[in-house]
C-alpha cells in the first residue's frame, strides 16, 4: 500500500498493488481532496486497468460544507463510458444560524440530460425559541403542509399535483 499526504499531514490518496509474477500491479487507488475547512470534500475510487496500463475511474463522492461545518450537498458518481454518471440521490441542505435544517431537497439522476433534477424537497420554519412550526413536504405528486402551534398541529394540507384534490384537516 502507498499513502500520499498533504501539507496539513492529512492523507490525500493511496493505492493497492498485488505481486504478480515479476511486478507489482495496481488494483486499486482512492484520492480524497479536503475543502477550506478541512473536510473530505472529494472522494474518489479508481481501477487498474491492465490493458490501458492506467487507473480508470470507477466512483466518486462530492460533499460540501458550509463554516460550522454542516453537511450542505452530498452527491455521488459512478465513471460510464468516459463520464461521471449520478448514483443514487444528490442531496442538499440549508441551515439557520441555530443550526437547525431549514430545506433540504434529493435530485434524480436525468440519464437523457447529464443531470440532476429535483425528486422531493422539504422546508420548515422555526420560531425564535427553535420550535418548529411550519413544514412542507413536496414531491412531484403531492405536497403535505403542516403548521403547529404550541407544539400541536393545528393544520395538515395535503394536495395531490395534477388532480386539484386538496385535503385539510384541522384538529379540534
Amino acid at each position: 500500500v502507498e499513502r500520499t499526504y498533504d501539507r496539513e499531514g492529512r492523507e490525500t490518496g493511496y493505492s493497492s498493488k498485488v505481486w504478480r509474477e515479476d511486478a507489482w500491479i495496481g488494483v486499486r487507488k482512492y484520492s480524497l481532496v479536503y475543502d477550506d475547512y478541512g473536510n473530505v470534500a472529494e472522494n474518489c475510487i479508481y481501477m487498474w486497468n491492465e490493458s490501458q496500463v492506467d487507473w480508470i475511474p470507477e466512483i466518486r463522492t462530492s460533499r460540501s460544507y458550509d463554516s460550522e461545518g454542516r453537511l450542505v450537498s452530498d452527491a455521488s458518481y459512478y465513471w460510464s463510458d468516459g463520464a461521471w454518471v449520478g448514483s443514487g440521490y444528490m442531496k442538499e441542505y440549508c441551515y439557520d444560524s441555530n443550526g437547525n435544517l431549514l430545506f433540504d431537497a434529493r435530485y434524480l439522476w436525468n440519464t437523457a440530460n447529464a443531470c440532476w433534477i429535483l425528486n422531493d424537497k422539504k422546508s420548515d420554519q422555526f420560531d425564535s425559541d427553535g420550535r418548529l412550526i411550519h413544514s412542507v413536504s413536496e414531491t412531484t405528486t403531492q405536497r403535505i403542509d403542516i403548521t403547529w402551534d404550541d407544539r400541536k398541529i393545528v393544520r395538515t394540507t395535503y394536495i395531490l399535483s395534477g388532480t386539484g384534490a386538496e385535503c385539510e384537516m384541522i384538529p379540534s
